[in-house]
């Protein structure tokens, strides 16, 4: 379970490809959330990724970055492949979402649909975060 994870996003219209991209590039700097999406399901109409909608400065509050993995290919929100480097979800045949925290250790590893406030209520009580959130009161 301590295998590092990739997801991706599939929109039809998808053709871009994006930089090359590891889970080392985030470490210390985002939290992220990979929704692990089998084939089969229509990821834009994808009820986890509307759970998150309305949310963005919540998400962005918290350093979160959202993929999609599908048929282990990495896409990001925008629709656009990403080129992964490094290891992939230990079990692709997961159907969930996974939450990565800055240290790069899961956090939460859950079948479908996982509520945004359920997902910001746990990053709100971990350590990282409570100081984040002290320091920037600060300011």
């Amino acid at each position: 379970m301590n295998a590092l994870i990739t997801c991706f996003i599939i929109i039809p219209f998808c053709c871009s490809v994006s930089n090359a991209q590891s889970l080392d590039e985030y470490h210390w700097k985002n939290r992220l959330i990979f929704i692990v999406n089998p084939v089969g399901d229509q990821e834009s109409d994808h009820p986890q990724i509307n759970a998150f909608e309305g949310y963005a400065a919540a998400i962005k509050e918290r350093d979160m970055l959202i993929f999609v993995l599908r048929d282990k290919k990495v896409f990001d929100l925008d629709g656009l492949l990403v080129k992964w480097i490094g290891k992939t979800v230990p079990d692709p045949s997961f159907k969930g979402l996974v939450l990565i925290g800055k240290d790069g250790g899961i956090k939460l590893q859950k079948p479908f649909v996982v509520s945004a406030k359920e997902i910001f209520d746990l990053i709100d009580s971990m350590p990282m975060r409570r100081a984040e959130m002290k320091g920037s009161k600060k300011d």
